[in-house]
């Protein structure tokens, strides 16, 4: 990658660089493109075994009728009052 080019770069990142830096990052960009090209060659041709996709959610449903469970969490609540749980204050609004 030529100088020019390299400080280009540089100005449009922003980036001051010193001249003697230049052929440093010359050659970390040219590893930095070979590299890729590299991955860019990479074909994956690998195949999902079919036995390893499957759904393992439930379908979207009410699972039990509204208020089924409530008399009984109400009983195990330390305090209740008028199908609600008491908790003791503990944000003062004053």
């Amino acid at each position: 990658m030529e100088r020019d080019h390299i400080k280009k770069l540089a100005d449009l990142s922003r980036i001051k660089l010193e001249e003697e830096e230049l052929p440093g990052i010359a050659r970390d960009i040219e590893s930095i493109l070979s590299y890729v090209e590299q991955i860019k060659e990479v074909t994956d041709k690998t195949e999902v075994a079919p036995g390893l996709v499957r759904n393992v959610m439930r379908e979207d449903a009410l699972p039990h009728e509204g208020g089924a469970y409530t008399e009984k969490l109400l009983h195990e609540a330390p305090s209740s009052k008028n199908g609600f749980i008491r908790v003791r204050k503990i944000i003062d609004q004053g």
